[in-house]
């Protein structure tokens, strides 16, 4: 499945999150290098912030059978995850006091290690998206010396 993915270009090299060697502080920095080099040229920088604080809990999952079909992931595989999800059901307790079982259809599992890559995927092509419209700020993150900077971007004609 790992394979899969990077074909497809999971995670979008933008993408932050749920990366080895990336942490939210190496984001920041890049974003801070990117945006001190637009000041310094004289441009204006706005931002606009996404919070996926609770994304997990949102992610419908025939959006989610979909996505894991496109890049491939489909027979055994894709039959297995899709009966992994469906027909769910949740409860809550409450003082002691258990709920009567809902369906649950939507949200990757908490807890589960495959939810930050399921959620990656279905993330990947607002990503995507964003980078061909040639709109707003790319921060193309490379590897080196073991520190991760923001490079050369060719949507910033760096």
């Amino acid at each position: 499945m790992r394979d899969l993915l990077k074909e497809a270009g999971i995670p979008h090299i933008n993408q932050s999150a749920y990366r080895r060697k990336v942490s939210c502080a190496d984001a920041i920095f890049a974003t801070q290098e990117a945006i001190a080099r637009y000041v310094r040229g004289g441009s204006r920088v706005h931002m606009c912030l996404y919070n996926f604080q609770k994304a997990f809990d949102l992610v419908e999952y025939p959006v989610l059978f979909k996505r894991l079909f496109e890049v491939g992931i489909n027979g055994k595989t894709w039959r297995v995850l899709k009966s992994w999800y469906e027909g769910a059901v949740g409860q809550v307790r409450l003082d002691g006091t258990l709920s009567e079982a809902f369906e649950v259809n939507r949200g990757v599992k908490q807890g589960s290690v495959l939810s930050p890559t399921l959620f990656l995927l279905i993330m990947n092509p607002l990503l995507q998206e964003l980078e061909a419209s040639g709109l707003g700020l790319a921060l193309h993150m490379q590897m080196t010396s073991e520190l991760w900077l923001a490079v050369k971007s060719p949507m910033l004609g760096w």
